[in-house]
């Protein structure tokens, strides 16, 4: 089961490096079957309105490399609940993970920069 996240109130941050996902029995890159791509995985760190969370999304087709801060844009987020025997956990997809770029004149200045 797939369960669509609603980010329209949530901000993405990296939290760390983008890694491939591999097989676990022969360790080679996984493949999506749907798109026939490398799998990857990117820790993010989602902010929401009521919480703040530190996710693995995991996305078909390398996205580009980020460092943990940097802002991202996730979309078709979506949560698959899983069990396996005694344990159990959240997988999370995107369909697209892209670092995001400030508009122009929109970042921060520092006191005093502002003459």
């Amino acid at each position: 089961m797939k369960i669509a996240v609603d980010v329209t109130e949530a901000s993405f941050l990296a939290a760390g490096p983008v890694r491939p996902v591999t097989e676990f029995n022969t360790q080679e890159p996984k493949i999506d079957q749907a798109t026939n791509l490398p799998v990857y995985v990117v820790p993010v760190i989602m902010i929401g309105t009521e919480s703040t969370d530190v996710l693995e999304v995991k996305v078909a087709g390398k996205p580009a490399d980020t460092t943990p801060g940097q802002p991202l844009l996730l979309r078709g987020l979506v949560a698959s609940p899983w069990n396996m025997g005694e344990r159990s956990g959240v997988s999370f997809w995107a369909s697209e993970i892209r670092v995001a770029l400030p508009r122009s004149g929109s970042l921060p200045q520092a006191p005093g920069d502002g003459k």
